[in-house]
């Protein structure tokens, strides 16, 4: 929680008030649940970790083409694969 308030009162300014602070990190608490709950970075996720698992090691480029390839891909019934 330090580190958070420390971030964001160094983002939004030293003399910025603890209400300020709090309602910013709120919104970002809230922005950030929203997009780790979508399902295609969920598919995302998933994808990279399968391939983690399978091959120990990815490259930059093989971990962006997966990531990539969830957010382009629709969703579809096999999600829960």
């Amino acid at each position: 929680h330090k580190a958070a308030v420390d971030m964001a009162t160094a983002l939004l300014g030293k003399g910025i008030d603890p209400a300020t602070v709090q309602i910013a990190l709120r919104g970002l608490y809230l922005q950030t649940l929203e997009f780790c709950t979508s399902q295609e970075v969920l598919r995302a996720v998933k994808g990279v970790a399968n391939a983690l698992i399978a091959r120990r090691t990815l490259t930059g480029g093989e971990v962006k083409r997966l990531v990539f390839q969830a957010l382009l891909t629709p969703n579809t019934d096999l999600d829960n694969t």
